[in-house]
């Protein structure tokens, strides 16, 4: 990059522009006379965020919420100070502020200013820029230069750098598209990065491009909304949606009516994949673009997933699952050396288009081990099934079904094997992928609860993997189980229950019972419930328990789960619980929260810390 040019560019413009100090890259100079204070304030302001970007790094929450921050600012100060880091030479600061100014809205800065922040992303965005990462910055704020003098150039730019050998340009650029008052012409593009980009993460970009643009063409959004719910429920449909919707992007001809006959593996997958679609609130319209870009991500992806992969070496995977195992198998149970072996078998990032693979390696290896009579081989077989199917997929949940079915069948009584076939169900379930009834999902969950050890018991009742006989055993075993455990499971897998429908009178009966259980852990669990549920007595016997100097620490995580749930909390409670955890804090709460030594200080006061943020952001004022 030519610091010279971008610094010269920065210099331009004249009355009103920010000119730059190089003996020290960053200070302003003003050439307008200033309101007192009222200016130096929102410049202040401005700073603060900038600095608090620069002191994180490139893709870190706290840079990002930072950056976002500057939208509520003075258009004209953030572009002047965005400006002035990139004329400082550094390239740190030079990436922070191509940054900033990509957070600048087309109808934001003036036509004037607009042109000033051209001639500098233009060096920055021009052919002998060597960073991609600053040219991956500064791309959205030259494409909306560009827009503003001529459309054209605009879309001719984004053409280009959708081609980009990097994949952060090409990114940058797939998310920019939608800028653009004609946007077809760029669709081939961003269609031609979901069918071969390399890399997942700029297929995911082309495709909150696409669902942007969907979304503001009336004649299109609802019939691709249409066809998108109406794939929710059958895989194959799903699939179908998106090739009808492609062909219409592309302008090609329809596919046939009937839904593809799709091989079942890519079915499987599919199914997680609608799953979790699902779960979006699909008649808001607020979330619509971004509702369609998730079906278009994931159902593009699970195809691109299922296509021939010439790279992949599955002989040399299976050989190192199998070294892990044998590895594994030599270390106790319940041991973290086991754990970490297991967690190997997990691909890391970056991600592929071929992570479902190896998974489906380690679960054909996990399944070699998992055959009766069980012995510790078939607790390690099933302790890979309920970590795969919990954190990396379940290719073949009909075999993985199967297994447990037979393992059941041999009656095994073994605590660390039960637990482990729990989780996998609970897996299974959170994917879509058991049938409760088929898999008698309540008769297992109903024989655990019997089992004189209450380990068993405790795995059994959280999360809860069977339907309304089971909830109502595990409603029994919170008021009378003899051990403190597995009543606190208990509690912690009926609060989760909401978010299942079906059972909502008789958690209401049974929670509210436990809002002053003598044990916390109950009693937190309870009164999350109660929250959530925007119960005004759980609310305010929340208010008395951290008005408490000893409050339990169970109690103070409760916080941490609102967000989910609760918009906002009435403005009296908002103001006495933030008094109330400011006071804990003050008197040092986290020395002393925890007498037994599970937690240290430093743990209960970041939780503390988290609870005070969650109540912050359920300001009604906000």
């Amino acid at each position: 990059m030519d610091h010279d040019q971008v610094t010269a560019s920065c210099r331009a413009g004249g009355a009103g522009h920010v000119k730059i100090d190089l003996e020290s890259p960053g200070t302003t100079t003003p050439e307008e006379p200033r309101v007192f204070g009222r200016r130096s304030r929102r410049e202040a302001e401005v700073t603060a965020l900038l600095d608090q970007a620069r002191a994180h790094p490139p893709d870190s929450t706290q840079r990002f919420t930072a950056l976002e921050s500057l939208t509520e600012h003075d258009v004209a100060v953030v572009a002047e100070q965005a400006l002035a880091l990139c004329g400082s030479g550094r390239p740190e600061d030079v990436l922070v502020g191509a940054e900033a100014l990509g957070r600048l809205q087309l109808d934001g800065p003036s036509r004037a200013l607009w042109r000033r922040i051209g001639e500098v992303t233009r060096v920055l965005c021009g052919p002998e820029q060597r960073d991609a990462g600053i040219l991956a910055a500064a791309l959205t704020a030259h494409a909306r230069a560009l827009h503003r003098e001529d459309p054209q150039d605009s879309a001719a730019f984004l053409a280009e750098t959708l081609r980009h050998p990097d994949g952060r340009v090409r990114s940058a650029a797939a998310l920019t598209v939608p800028i653009l008052d004609e946007p077809r012409p760029l669709l081939p593009g961003l269609v031609s990065l979901l069918d071969a980009d390399p890399l997942p993460d700029v297929a995911d970009s082309a495709a909150a491009g696409l669902g942007a643009i969907i979304v503001r063409i009336p004649s299109m959004e609802p019939d691709v909304t249409a066809l998108f719910v109406a794939g929710l429920d059958d895989p194959a449909r799903a699939s179908h949606a998106w090739r009808r919707v492609r062909a219409a992007l592309l302008d090609e001809p329809q596919p046939d009516a009937a839904p593809d006959a799709t091989d079942p593996d890519l079915l499987d997958d599919l199914t997680e994949v609608i799953t979790g679609l699902r779960r979006l609130d699909w008649p808001s319209a607020q979330d619509r673009a971004v509702n369609l870009s998730a079906f278009i991500e994931e159902v593009n992806a699970a195809a691109r997933r299922h296509a021939p992969a010439p790279d992949w070496d599955e002989a040399a995977r299976r050989a190192a699952v199998r070294d892990a195992l044998d590895s594994a198998r030599r270390l106790p149970a319940e041991s973290e050396e086991r754990a970490e072996h297991v967690v190997r078998l997990l691909p890391v990032p970056p991600r592929t288009w071929n992570d479902r693979r190896p998974i489906g390696v380690a679960i054909d290896e996990a399944l070699a081990l998992c055959r009766p009579p069980a012995d510790d081989g078939t607790t390690l077989g099933v302790q890979v099934l309920a970590f795969l199917t919990a954190l990396g997929g379940a290719p073949g949940p009909s075999r993985i079904r199967a297994a447990l079915a037979d393992l059941r069948a041999a009656g095994p009584d073994d605590p660390v094997l039960l637990a482990a076939m729990l989780r996998t169900y609970s897996g299974l379930l959170s994917r879509g992928l058991l049938d409760q009834a088929a898999d008698e999902l309540d008769r297992f969950v109903l024989e655990l609860l019997e089992h004189p050890d209450p380990r068993v018991r405790a795995d059994a009742v959280w999360p809860i993997i069977g339907g309304e006989r089971a909830v109502r055993r595990v409603v029994q075993a919170l008021d009378r189980d003899p051990d403190a455990a597995v009543r606190a499971n208990a509690a912690a897998g009926l609060a989760d229950r909401d978010l299942a429908p079906g059972h909502e009178d008789l958690l209401a009966e049974a929670l509210p019972r436990h809002f002053d259980d003598p044990d916390p852990g109950i009693r937190a669990h309870a009164l999350r419930w109660g929250a959530r549920m925007g119960r005004a007595d759980a609310l305010e016997r929340l208010l008395r328990e951290v008005r408490d100097p000893g409050v339990p620490w169970e109690i103070v995580g409760v916080f941490e789960y609102l967000l989910a749930d609760v918009d906002t909390l009435p403005r009296r409670l908002h103001r006495d619980f933030t008094a109330a955890f400011a006071r804990l804090a003050e008197t040092g709460w986290a020395d002393r929260a925890d007498p037994g030594g599970h937690h240290d200080a430093e743990s209960l006061a970041d939780l503390l810390a988290d609870a005070t943020e969650t109540v912050r952001l359920l300001d009604p004022s906000l």
